[in-house]
């Protein structure tokens, strides 16, 4: 979303024009600025001074922090600061960005919306309005409205998922999940978006423009076939390598590929994908990282026995548990 479509965005709102999908949008996106939302009006005059400033303050410091981003070089232009001065205009007029903080996001839809939740282990195949086809992987969420807009079709994911979308150059199809925005008119993608990782979108067939949502963080980049954006939600550092799409894509296959991850991450997984209790001192695998593919055939002693040989771990089975502990990691 450029900055010119977020300010059109900010004046449909304030107008009450804003569709189920704008009005969600909005919601996440001021979820991401990290601020929170004012009321409606506000008690005095001192209050909206302060609510003003609380939010000036936290934009000027997302644009003074320096970034380093490999594609596109960080950049402010004017229109950057013209969304954060349209911001600020509305909490002048007295108008909120966003509904009060109190009401859930179903009450402010006019559009009933559709939640898809996966348990761990869990895959599921969702058809949505458009065509369009969604592989929900485990532990993941995917939510959109029950019909799409003329003019879009917006969804938001938490977790991991793999999209093909149906073609329709007039309604842009775009995923939020883990801090950007991936928009794509009709192609093949998947979103990795697990909370406190960093968020990675993976393109197999067309193009795709990846965005932060957040504008004042970073900027956006476009993505070709075979490329795999890498993004840290927390500083909007972002990098693009190659990938191979049969690791991408093992979990569609019941497989799991891990890549440079923490192994107190990795045993989560474990955990859950074998739904045993493991048990380990995190601090004591803090330096410990993983690079493996686990296959839906490996045996939970086949896999203790891969990383017990490769991250010199002891693994014992107590009663109704394992207890991992590191002897030192390589």
């Amino acid at each position: 979303m450029s900055a010119q479509e977020e300010q059109r965005l900010l004046e449909k709102y304030r107008q009450g024009q804003c569709t189920a999908e704008e009005q969600l949008l909005l919601d996440h996106w001021f979820d991401e600025l990290g601020h929170e939302r004012p009321p409606l009006h506000f008690a005095s005059e001192t209050k909206r001074k302060q609510v003003e400033k609380r939010l000036f303050n936290r934009i000027y410091r997302r644009i003074r922090t320096p970034q380093r981003l490999s594609q596109p070089k960080w950049h402010i232009d004017k229109l950057s600061w013209q969304v954060a001065a349209s911001l600020i205009l509305f909490l002048g007029l007295g108008w909120v960005t966003y509904r009060i903080y109190s009401q859930s996001t179903a009450q402010r839809l006019t559009t009933p919306q559709r939640v898809i939740a996966n348990l761990p282990g869990e895959h599921k195949q969702v058809v949505l309005p458009d065509g369009s086809v969604v592989q929900l992987n485990g532990r993941s969420t995917l939510t959109f409205t029950q019909q799409f807009s003329d003019t879009a079709r917006v969804l938001f994911l938490e977790g991991e998922a793999f999209f093909e979308v149906t073609k329709d150059p007039k309604r842009p199809f775009t995923v939020w999940a883990g801090g950007v925005g991936t928009t794509a008119l009709g192609t093949s993608f998947n979103i990795r978006a697990l909370g406190g990782r960093p968020t990675k979108v993976s393109l197999l067939t067309g193009k795709v423009r990846v965005s932060p949502i957040n504008k004042l963080l970073a900027g956006q980049w476009l993505l070709d076939p075979g490329r795999q954006l890498t993004y840290q939600p927390d500083n909007g550092q972002a990098t693009i390598t190659l990938f191979q799409p049969a690791d991408v894509l093992a979990w569609r296959e019941g497989n799991l590929y891990v890549d440079d991850e923490p192994l107190a991450d990795v045993l989560r997984q474990i955990s859950q994908r074998y739904r045993v209790v493991i048990q380990f001192n995190e601090q004591q695998l803090r330096r410990c990282r993983v690079t493996t593919r686990i296959d839906k055939k490996d045996t939970l002693e086949d896999i203790f026995q891969l990383l017990s040989f490769s991250h010199h771990l002891i693994v014992k089975r107590q009663a109704n548990r394992y207890v991992v502990t590191a002897t030192g990691c390589p």
